[in-house]
């Protein structure tokens, strides 16, 4: 099913998929034992490359590493991904591959990892919002400084 989405329609979205899912729970038994607060850290990187004229593969990365007393309690890779179609001679197309696209996807993403978090036998994991246009901004700065 695709609809529509975005400023004046101007991205169609394809699909969504996950194209890639990974779960350790590397000392499971024991770890589910444990009722301390895990520390959690979640990364989110996003990636994006063409697949025909204007339709775009926009692939949201989503790590997230669960310890307590130095001990890896579980790990989550995810790689969640859409095909997206925007409308010829859109402006900031930069903007809209990499700021409203991962928003777009972003929800079902996170709804994966409360899910497998739940069903790998501890609390759901609900990431907080992400706002991809600071992360947008604060990538190009860190790309400004590299060159």
């Amino acid at each position: 099913m695709s609809q529509k989405s975005g400023i004046n329609g101007s991205v169609l979205v394809n699909a969504q998929y996950i194209k890639d899912l990974s779960f350790e729970n590397p000392k499971a038994p024991y770890s589910l034992l444990n009722n301390d607060k895990p520390e959690v850290d979640v990364s989110i990187d996003i990636g994006a490359h063409g697949v025909q004229d204007e339709t775009y593969e926009v692939v949201l990365g989503i790590n997230v590493k669960s310890i307590i007393k130095d001990e890896v309690q579980y790990l989550i890779d995810l790689k969640y991904a859409g095909i997206f179609t925007l409308e010829k001679d859109v402006e900031d197309k930069e903007k809209i591959i990499f700021i409203q696209c991962p928003n777009i996807i972003f929800p079902y993403a996170r709804r994966i990892i409360s899910d497998l978090s739940r069903d790998g036998g501890y609390l759901p994991l609900y990431i907080s919002p992400v706002d991809f246009m600071t992360l947008y901004n604060d990538n190009k700065k860190s790309n400004e400084k590299l060159n």
